[in-house]
């Protein structure tokens, strides 16, 4: 390998990630700070101090570093001093690992490094040979032998070379289920989301519930009774049960998220790549393979990428259609169901969905809703919805009576001005719904909030007056749904409450998708009500008047005039009324609440850490030390979501709790679609099986060998032999790795 696997995050549970290192040297540096620090603090002090040998540390300071001495080394070290007391909290203690390779991860609030060895004798990898169809074991580890050198030849017969063995340590795979979770976060999640992060809130979060459901799908397409997440019935592919195991639906997901990248989010093609190349092996003890180009069996099903990339519709299959799931379903079992392409057969799935669920997301519908015959726009309105056009906009009507939305000015702090559009106004009546129904769908309304707008106006200039640093951190931290949608999942993971890898997948499903649903139904409302923002009516009804508000970043409480008033942060582009953040996060509360239940779960306190400096209003100034957005439950979460969209001067009063009521109950009706999707099974354990040296053989017949085309990254075998293991701190739980059943 050629990561060092190391924990990094704090606050409800450690996050685990790879460093890429040479070791040899150089020294490659482990950062802990303020917010990384364990409850369990003793665990990780009493591992530093049996690394205490290979490790130098020193301090970082907004001055500047400086080495600690030698005796502040050892009180950096030791398991009772933190040296962080004198330092402040502004400072950080940085500590160089110089040991030649360490692997480590993170499970249970412990760090566990172990199989510290030399990388001068590298293991020799296997060939790289074709995808297989076996399931993968962990791998064992052989050395290949040294041959004395030739001499010339003498009457004497030539003896035999003896071979030499060269002592060497291998790291152990991370624990089940870690090392998928860690596969999926690494060479997935983190990959696209920046790419994700570009896009307005609904169309994050309709790609955040298409790669869920893709993922989801390649859990059921390798299970006997699991259900597809687009039709809730079973996959019209499936393979044979020889094939039900962990390992060929997290190769199948990654392969899928590849492929998804070739049409979307194509900046993240190149990150999957590099992740797949740099950890895949760490994690699972193999380089899960990619399909450079489309499995010819596949396109001649009437599939192109390039015109997919364009938005041309015949290039996609049509997922209703029995013939083109015939197509499908025969390519993938004519490769055996190797994993790579059953990836690539399950992101077409998605393509094909995405093409017709409403959101015009090819661009191929006019504003007018007829077909666009050239020069298409992605995410285009198709109901002919335009914005208030009053002042600015030439109404003659008496701006105090101005209720519509109205667009907002923004610039890019280079002298581009321009208006903002009124995003995907037409989801709420086009979108298809993935949890609720469409009657449901439509019975969902917000009353009308008659709001006394000067009183409502006053209010949102107070509270944006009245913001506190910890309050700053939270408006900041709410407006990013994948903030949320991550840190909760990463608790629940690294406080092992996934019974295993799929039980989270199937998690990520409903969770998302439920949230899906929930932008759909307050985007409808959104559209009917079409209410202006505290911004504008402000700016114009307040405009000459001066009051003590907050007068920008860095700028804290001054005298300003109604004109020049804008709330905390960016307001987003669309509608005042109903809040979106009120109606997701009531969603969220509800599902993750009906998942806790299930599990038996009571107590499960949340932890947002936000460091010194972190804001992206105000960076590197708020918050002004380490602030940590602590809540008991989920419920507090929710709350303080919600109230976050007030306290930023983003909504007027009635604007959240409208949001929550509207959404009341999608959070559970997401729920109860995951379990339909699971067949009903959160409460099943997946039988521990001890791993094999060998790959497991299958009880198939084999398939014959499919046509592939070329691969990026091989699945070798490698075999190298373990002559030393050595632990350097317990023994991390005794969870034996295993292939995950067959359910």
């Amino acid at each position: 390998p050629e990561e060092f696997v190391v924990g990094l995050q704090g606050g409800g549970g450690w996050m685990f990630t790879v460093v890429p290192t040479s070791w040899q040297g150089t020294r490659t540096m482990v950062e802990t700070s303020t917010n990384v620090w364990p409850q369990n603090q003793a665990s990780l002090m009493t591992v530093r101090s049996s690394l205490k040998a290979a490790m130098s540390c020193r301090t970082v300071n907004r001055g500047g570093d400086r080495r600690l001495g030698e005796d502040e080394e050892d009180r950096a070290l030791s398991e009772d001093e933190d040296p962080r007391r004198e330092l402040g909290d502004n400072s950080e203690t940085v500590c160089n690992l110089d040991f030649p390779r360490c692997n480590v991860w993170i499970q249970d609030i412990k760090l566990y490094a172990t199989s510290c060895y030399d990388t001068t004798a590298a293991p020799t990898k296997a060939p790289t040979n074709a995808p297989t169809d076996k399931p993968t074991a962990q791998p064992s580890y052989t050395t290949s032998p040294t041959v004395s050198p030739t001499v010339a030849p003498t009457d004497e017969p030539t003896p035999k070379p003896t071979p030499t063995t060269t002592t060497q340590v291998v790291p152990p795979l991370p624990p089940v289920p870690v090392r998928y979770f860690a596969t999926l976060f690494d060479c997935v999640i983190g990959p696209v989301i920046p790419a994700i992060k570009n896009e307005e809130t609904p169309v994050q979060v309709r790609y955040t519930a298409l790669i869920d459901s893709m993922t989801w799908n390649c859990m059921a397409i390798y299970s006997p009774t699991w259900k597809d997440a687009l039709t809730k019935q079973r996959p019209f592919m499936t393979a044979p049960s020889s094939k039900h195991d962990t390992e060929n639906r997290i190769q199948c997901a990654i392969a899928a998220a590849h492929h998804f990248t070739s049409v979307y989010l194509t900046e993240s093609r190149a990150g999957i790549e590099a992740a797949v190349e740099s950890v895949s092996a760490n994690y699972l003890g193999y380089t899960i393979p990619l399909q450079e180009e489309l499995y010819p069996p596949l396109e001649a099903c009437g599939l192109n990428p390039r015109r997919q990339r364009r938005g041309k519709l015949d290039a996609f299959v049509d997922p209703d259609s029995a013939t083109d799931q015939a197509c499908l379903a025969a390519a993938v079992a004519g490769a055996g169901y190797d994993p790579s392409i059953v990836g690539q057969a399950v992101a077409e799935q998605i393509f094909g969905f995405g093409a017709r669920d409403g959101w015009n997301s090819l661009g191929d519908l006019d504003r007018d809703g007829d077909d666009c015959t050239a020069n298409q726009r992605p995410f285009r309105d198709t109901t002919s919805y335009s914005p208030f056009a009053g002042a600015p906009g030439g109404s003659a009507q008496d701006p105090a009576t101005w209720t519509r939305w109205q667009a907002l000015e923004e610039d890019t702090d280079e002298g581009f001005f321009f208006f903002q559009e009124h995003v995907t106004p037409h989801i709420g009546t086009k979108a298809k719904m993935r949890v609720i129904s469409d009657a449901d769908r439509a019975a969902r309304t917000a009353p009308a909030p008659n709001y006394d707008y000067p009183a409502e106006a006053n209010l949102a200039i107070q509270r944006v007056s009245a913001l506190t640093d910890r309050l700053k951190a939270e408006v900041e931290w709410y407006d990013d749904k994948l903030n949320v949608l991550i840190t909760i999942f990463g608790t629940l993971m690294h406080t092992q409450k996934f019974k295993s890898f799929e039980h989270g997948c199937a998690y990520l499903v409903g969770y998302t998708n439920s949230e899906y649903d929930a932008t759909v139904v307050v985007w409808k409302e959104k559209r009917a009500h079409d209410l202006i923002r505290p911004t504008s009516w402000i700016q114009e009804n307040f405009k000459d008047d001066e009051f003590l508000s907050y007068a920008g970043p860095y700028e804290g409480i001054q005298t300003i005039r109604g004109k020049d008033w804008v709330p905390y942060k960016r307001v987003m582009p669309h509608s005042e009324y109903p809040s979106a953040s009120a109606c997701l996060c009531r969603g969220i509360e509800e599902f993750v609440q009906a998942y806790l239940t299930v599990q038996g779960i009571s107590s499960f306190p949340l932890v947002f850490p936000r460091a010194a400096g972190s804001s992206y209003v105000e960076p590197g100034t708020t918050p002004a030390t380490q602030t940590d957005l602590v809540y008991p439950d989920v419920a507090a979460m929710a709350a303080a979501c919600s109230r976050s969209r007030l306290d930023g001067g983003l909504h007027f009063t009635a604007a959240v709790p409208a949001g929550e009521d509207l959404c009341d109950g999608i959070g559970d009706q997401g729920f109860a679609f995951a379990t339909t999707l699971i067949n009903g099974q959160w409460n099943w354990s997946p039988p521990t099986i001890q791993p094999s040296s060998e790959p497991s053989s299958s009880s198939d017949a084999p398939s014959p060998s499919p046509t592939v085309s070329p691969t990026i990254q091989p699945s070798p075998k490698p075999t190298f032999s373990t002559v030393v293991t050595t632990t350097i701190v317990p023994d991390p739980p005794t969870d034996a790795p295993t292939d995950h059943e067959s359910i």
